[in-house]
């Protein structure tokens, strides 16, 4: 029998397990004590693992969140920048037209 310590442990016993895979009551409790206690390490090992993953899985997802709103938080600086840029260059571009048009009348 696999040593009960491996992570898949559960599986292989439950792989291996038949009706006639115990040929006597004490073997069949210790097998079964034995796959309880893989089964308690298992779940020891995969929580954590899981736990692990989950807790890496939302730092990430935290971190492409801020990256995204400073993303957002940039574009919109810009999307002024530019708005400020075309209104002045519009502004002085409306100046020179007007000073143009007043050149023309004079």
């Amino acid at each position: 029998m696999a040593n009960p310590l491996n992570e898949p442990f559960a599986f292989e016993f439950l792989r291996n397990f038949r009706e006639d895979h115990f040929p006597t009551d004490m073997e069949m409790l210790r097998d079964i004590n034995v796959y309880m206690n893989g089964l308690v390490d298992a779940k020891r090992l995969f929580g954590k693992t899981v736990r692990d993953e989950f807790s890496k899985f939302l730092d990430y997802m935290v971190n492409v969140i801020k990256k995204f709103s400073n993303r957002v938080d940039i574009s919109r600086s810009e999307l002024e920048s530019v708005r400020e840029l075309n209104t002045d260059s519009e502004i002085s571009i409306l100046e020179d037209k007007i000073k143009d048009l007043e050149k023309r009348k004079a």
